[in-house]
């Protein structure tokens, strides 16, 4: 303090037990500084009572308890009941920082109710809901990372950011799924659980027969929806979600991924290229990747792994740049619908 020119007024000091809440000015200063919960819990009622009761009760009432005469009283002096509520919101950035849960909670709370008022708010960096995805493949989340990084530079899908975690597998998935479920914690974030479509007989029960099923708590679970361009060929994993051309694009090396239907199911050899595969289980329906295996008349294995596919989609390489993602849109859709369900579920819990 003295360092910084400033000195210690002795008559504004005193000791406390370390163990005891230690405030100044309001703030909560034992570890660092952070908000009272009452004035976050207080903050929560008045965004919950809005919600409810609309704006000029809400604020009615505020003022008849905080102000001590009526909302009517004095209009023209009082500065309008949504700054005030942004105002609280924003002193609990400046305190606890603008990347706070609770503050990114609160922001998205009043941003429903009164838009006009959050207007200069990047959406992108606040408004956003953290999703945590959870898929079979490990290629899953790069794939839904490009394309919501493609239809986000174009103003959309802004309220929803991704981190996307691989289960290795249907079983894998089916277990963490039902952890998640059973788990009494509070999850503060959505979790959404995405089963490719392949046959399986337990997957009914959990995904259901709507387009997610909601398992309470947070918790999401879905399959891939179909798009338009896959109707026919229905049982199908998310590299599927490109079109037939960008699907078997090229590397800089010339290798590519290949679709089953390609090959000759009986003697894997390429219907139209001087190419033999040598994965016949894969071969015929229905529709699957081959990734490896493939070899021209060199012996060269031309088949490029759907990880790098991936990463050449993900890491824009020259040859990836113009991707169709259109295939994405109705995914992304009902992501976006369970962020709107996730934030009623939470702001009825306030």
């Amino acid at each position: 303090i003295q360092d910084n020119g400033f000195q210690v007024n002795p008559k504004k000091t005193r000791l406390q037990v370390k163990q005891q809440r230690q405030e100044v000015t309001g703030l909560t200063v034992n570890r660092y500084p952070n908000v009272q919960r009452r004035y976050i819990k207080q903050l929560r009622g008045i965004l919950h009572a809005w919600k409810k009761y609309g704006l000029d009760s809400t604020a009615q009432r505020y003022f008849e308890i905080h102000a001590g005469h009526k909302y009517s009283d004095s209009k023209k002096y009082r500065p309008p009941f949504p700054k005030i509520v942004l105002g609280k919101i924003e002193f609990i950035g400046m305190v606890k920082g603008k990347n706070s849960s609770v503050y990114r909670e609160l922001v998205r709370r009043f941003a429903n109710l009164a838009p006009d008022y959050v207007k200069n708010v990047d959406a992108g960096e606040v408004l956003s809901v953290e999703v945590l995805v959870y898929t079979e493949g490990k290629t899953d989340g790069k794939h839904l990372s490009a394309a919501l990084r493609h239809y986000q530079n174009q103003k959309m899908f802004r309220q929803i950011s991704l981190s996307c975690l691989d289960n290795q597998g249907f079983d894998n998935l089916e277990k963490r799924l039902d952890f998640t479920v059973a788990s009494p914690e509070k999850n503060t974030k959505p979790h959404v659980f995405i089963f490719d479509r392949d046959i399986n007989k337990n997957l009914n029960q959990k995904v259901g027969s709507e387009q997610y099923k909601s398992w309470g708590n947070g918790v999401y679970s879905m399959t891939l929806p179909l798009p338009k361009h896959r109707k026919q060929t229905p049982e199908i994993s998310i590299e599927f979600y490109y079109k037939d051309v960008d699907v078997v694009r090229k590397d800089k090396n010339g290798r590519r991924i290949f679709m089953n239907t390609e090959f000759d199911k009986t003697t894997g050899q390429h219907l139209t290229e001087d190419l033999n595969c040598t994965l016949l289980n894969k071969l015929g329906n229905p529709i699957k990747i081959v990734d490896e295996r493939v070899f021209n008349r060199q012996r060269q294995n031309v088949a490029l792994s759907k990880d790098e596919f991936a990463e050449n989609i993900l890491g824009q390489t020259d040859e990836f740049r113009d991707i169709d993602f259109s295939g994405f849109i109705p995914l992304l859709e009902i992501i976006s619908t369970i962020v709107a369900d996730f934030n009623g579920e939470v702001d009825e819990s306030a």
